[in-house]
């Protein structure tokens, strides 16, 4: 296993984590669906910076990075609204800043 990737690894395991965490209460009825399409919006806000900041690092070490983010990263869709489903997918939009 390369190094680089380790960091990787280490973000989806933890969006898996939780997610199963989730979905685990969700068949447990122990979230309402409002509060829980929510907080698997929040999952993977977390894990989308967690994956921009270390690739953000990642290409530093190889280039001279700008003074300023070059990329901005839009939710569209469910996960815009903050509507996700169980398996919804995740629809993203990736505009120059």
């Amino acid at each position: 296993m390369h190094a680089a990737t380790q960091p990787y690894e280490a973000i989806a395991q933890q969006l898996i984590t939780a997610r199963q965490h989730l979905i685990d209460a969700l068949l447990n009825h122990a979230a309402p669906i409002d509060a829980w399409m929510q907080q698997y919006a929040q999952v993977l806000d977390n894990t989308l910076r967690a994956l921009y900041q270390r690739a953000w690092q990642h290409a530093a070490q190889e280039i001279s990075p700008p003074p300023y983010n070059p990329l901005l990263i839009l939710a569209t869709g469910g996960y815009g609204r903050r509507e996700l489903a169980p398996y919804s997918d995740t629809d993203l939009t990736f505009t120059p800043a």
